[in-house]
């Protein structure tokens, strides 16, 4: 009922004032609310009506097919925009979203293989080609899929980073997380250090959810010295140990010291470290749940492989992060 109400209130607003605003609000909460069928209808009693969409409106019914799986869909509608030349589609937005799509097209633990993501580099290739100019989103989007894939392509991301600096376009927050989840995944940390505080010093803005990805790596790895200098590191650099994300799972970072100690050095140490947890205050919600996860590592259990599916880890997710 609730979503029945939501959906209502967008369609009174479009039916008293039809423009572009109110069927762009109409169709992005479609998208939201998942009903992508609902979405396409209104986008075609839009042009029925003679209002030309923007970008928000061909950004967000991509956006939809993409969360829908439904990448074809995306696909057919990117190429008849492409194909009758329309002009509020040559938007960075729009091919953005785009690149966005063929990232996501798979479920949050799967990776894409090579031939998944080819689409989105094409996509990228035609957005300079066709004159869309790239901006900041575009290289966050193509630095996280560097990570997406089933072999990480760090030396690509790099690659990326680089290009964008030399562009113009300075790498943000973004940036700099995404780009430390490629360097999780290729499991070099030394080099993901070295490369932060190149960033660092170059003023690039870091938030604590950029050390999540490589604290992680080091807990399921049992990396007690590396996932020490990364948790010091985070709380000199930021001046906090609690992750700044209100969608994370875990809010003390801590979690991962006491993740790494259990892992590597046994069922006891990660207990002692728990202990020290609740003298400083530094426990949350899965602090407790995480030993349970290191029992079962000490006993031969719950380590399904160098995948990462089976062990939770203490982001609550696989081992992958």
């Amino acid at each position: 009922r609730m979503l029945s109400k939501i959906l209502h209130f967008f369609e009174v607003q479009r039916e008293e004032n039809p423009s572009v605003d109110t069927f762009s609000s109409l169709i992005y909460a479609c998208v939201k609310l998942r009903q992508l069928d609902t979405a396409f209808e209104h986008y075609e009693a839009m042009q029925e009506s003679k209002i030309p969409p923007d970008n928000r409106v061909y950004s967000a019914l991509i956006k939809g097919c993409g969360r829908m799986q439904q990448i074809y869909r995306g696909e057919d509608l990117f190429r008849a925009l492409m194909q009758a030349n329309v002009p509020q589609a040559m938007d960075a937005v729009v091919f953005n979203t785009l690149i966005n799509m063929y990232g996501h097209q798979r479920k949050r633990a799967s990776f894409l293989q090579p031939l998944e993501a080819r689409p989105a580099w094409d996509a990228f290739e035609e957005m300079q080609a066709r004159g869309v100019q790239p901006d900041a989103v575009t290289y966050n989007s193509l630095i996280a899929l560097c990570g997406k894939l089933s072999k990480p392509d760090l030396p690509r991301a790099l690659s990326l980073l680089q290009e964008m600096m030399t562009i113009g376009i300075w790498p943000d927050e973004v940036t700099s997380s995404v780009l430390m989840q490629v360097f999780s995944r290729s499991g070099d940390l030394r080099s993901a250090r070295a490369q932060m505080q190149e960033l660092i010093k170059a003023g690039v803005p870091m938030q604590t959810s950029t050390w999540r990805p490589l604290l992680h790596h080091a807990a399921v790895q049992g990396d007690v010295s590396q996932a020490e200098a990364l948790f010091e590191h985070m709380k000199e650099t930021t001046g906090k140990a609690v992750f700044d994300s209100i969608r994370s799972r875990v809010t003390h970072a801590y979690n991962y010291i006491i993740f790494a100690h259990g892992i590597g050095r046994g069922f006891d140490a990660g207990y002692e470290k728990l202990n020290e947890a609740r003298r400083r205050g530094w426990v949350d919600q899965l602090t407790l749940s995480l030993m349970l996860e290191v029992a079962l590592a000490s006993d031969g259990r719950g380590l399904a492989g160098p995948d990462g599916r089976g062990l939770a880890g203490p982001d609550g997710r696989g081992l992958a992060g």
